[in-house]
This record gives structure tokens, C-alpha cells and sequence, in this order.
């Protein structure tokens, strides 16, 4: 059960971690690489933040193509944003796993 409790709140500092992240690459993108990120859709941590930009991001984080852009700086930003993103997910399955674990053996 600690460990659930753990986890969670573990996920729960990522989580504001993660937004301070997206933030900070869409500033990088917004001001150096406009017309990318105008093709994203502008997005916005709150602000225009939709479902159609946000799978826009994933796909320009996850498939990797700020390195079409020859920035250094972001693309070390991305390269910690997709394994950040991948810890993320695991322990997000780690958390259910675990719940699930405790609720049988705690019932």
C-alpha cells in the first residue's frame, strides 16, 4: 500500500514537472522555430490547447523531428522529454499493477 502511495505521488510531481517541460519547448519553438510550431497549431500549456495540437506535439516529440531543426539545445530538450515521457508511462503501468496487487491482497 506505501508503495502505491509512493508512486503516486510520484506521478504527481512528474506530472508538474512535465508541464514545466512543454511549457519551456514550446517557448523554444515559438521563438525559434516559428513555422513549426505555427504547423503544430500555436499550441499552449492552457490556452489552445486542443486534442488536434496535443497529438501534434507527440507526434513532433515522439517521432522525433526536432532534429529536422539543427538545435542543439532543443533537441536535448526533446531526447529528456521522450525518456522523461517513457519513466512517466512506466510508472503510470508500475501504479495500476501495483493497485491492483494491494486491493487483493488488502480485501
Amino acid at each position: 500500500e506505501t508503495l502505491v502511495i509512493v508512486s503516486v505521488f510520484a506521478l504527481g510531481i512528474m506530472v508538474l514537472v512535465w508541464f514545466f517541460l512543454v511549457s519551456k519547448l514550446f517557448a523554444l519553438l515559438r521563438d525559434r522555430h516559428i513555422s513549426v510550431y505555427v504547423a503544430m497549431g500555436s499550441p499552449r500549456l492552457i490556452a489552445n490547447n486542443s486534442l488536434g495540437n496535443n497529438l501534434a506535439f507527440l507526434r513532433f516529440l515522439l517521432q522525433r523531428q526536432d532534429r529536422n531543426l539543427n538545435d542543439g539545445s532543443l533537441s536535448r530538450l526533446c531526447r529528456f522529454m521522450v525518456v522523461f515521457f517513457g519513466a512517466y508511462s512506466a510508472l503510470c503501468i508500475l501504479s495500476v499493477i501495483l493497485g491492483m496487487f494491494a486491493a487483493q491482497v488488502f480485501s
